[in-house]
């Protein structure tokens, strides 16, 4: 399974959500400041996106990485320990039949007034992640047979050299398509998710907005030249969609034009 959509399924499935607010304009219905109060930690709002050196962006105050080169300056598991110290669960998230990826997972987080979810997808070798599963500290499911393997606090150290690689926040906020647009800006495209939902797309940050009205919102970010891994299985279910619509529309072979 392509590891950013791990992402995706595991964040909305196993994540709660608390009393949802609404971000309109500079003003936001519901916040309660206390409730919300900032970790102290100024890693900047959920569309502030910073440009870095080799096609990398910075989102949350972390710097994500190109999966095999090497990492440095504010992009590794031990900077996001730095930044939510208290607040930090590291794990393996795996189904029985796979090796699973680790990740990291911050609740509650901060990004500036927007309290949520972050789950962060950090680059590990497949022996040290099957390691680390052997010797967990702790195992929860998840969703159905998917399982946590929290990791040890030797493992946890020896973690911390880890590259983030993806980033997937989960706002409080109940997000819609205009104020989306106007955090974020216009998208270079638009195109429907599963059910009800919508996917804003926007190449050059990095980013996916998922709008879910009937379900949980959801922001993506990679590094703008792994775009392509998110918008892929998009375009790929679209096209898949308008076959089976054309087909289930198409006149029987052989039908009289009076039954046709």
């Amino acid at each position: 399974m392509n590891k950013l959509w791990v992402i995706i399924t595991l964040v909305i499935a196993a994540l709660g959500l608390s009393t949802l607010i609404v971000v309109g304009g500079d003003m936001v219905k519901g916040y309660d400041p206390k409730a919300n109060a900032a970790s102290g930690a100024d890693v900047g709002t959920p569309w502030q996106i910073d440009q870095v050196a080799e096609g990398r962006t910075r989102v949350a105050g972390l710097v994500l990485a190109l999966p095999g080169q090497p990492q440095t300056g504010d992009g590794t598991l031990a900077d996001v320990l730095r930044l939510w110290p208290d607040k930090t669960q590291v794990a393996v998230v795996a189904s029985p039949d796979e090796v699973g990826a680790l990740e990291a997972f911050i609740d509650p987080a901060m990004l500036g007034f927007v309290g949520g979810k972050l789950v962060l997808s950090l680059q590990m070798d497949p022996l040290r992640i099957a390691d680390f599963k052997r010797r967990a500290a702790k195992v929860d499911f998840m969703e159905s047979t998917t399982r946590k393997f929290t990791l040890s606090t030797d493992d946890l150290e020896a973690a911390k050299t880890a590259p983030i690689v993806a980033a997937a926040f989960v706002p409080q906020a109940q997000l819609d398509a205009d104020t989306v647009i106007g955090r974020f800006g216009q998208p270079a495209q638009r195109l429907p998710g599963s059910g009800d939902s919508e996917h804003l797309l926007y190449p050059e940050q990095g980013v996916d907005v998922v709008i879910a009205p009937k379900g949980r919102d959801l922001i993506q970010y990679v590094a703008p030249a792994r775009f392509n891994e998110l918008r892929a299985p998009l375009v790929a279910a679209q096209a898949a969609s308008a076959a089976a619509a054309a087909s289930s529309s198409a006149p029987l072979s052989g039908a009289s034009p009076a039954t046709r």
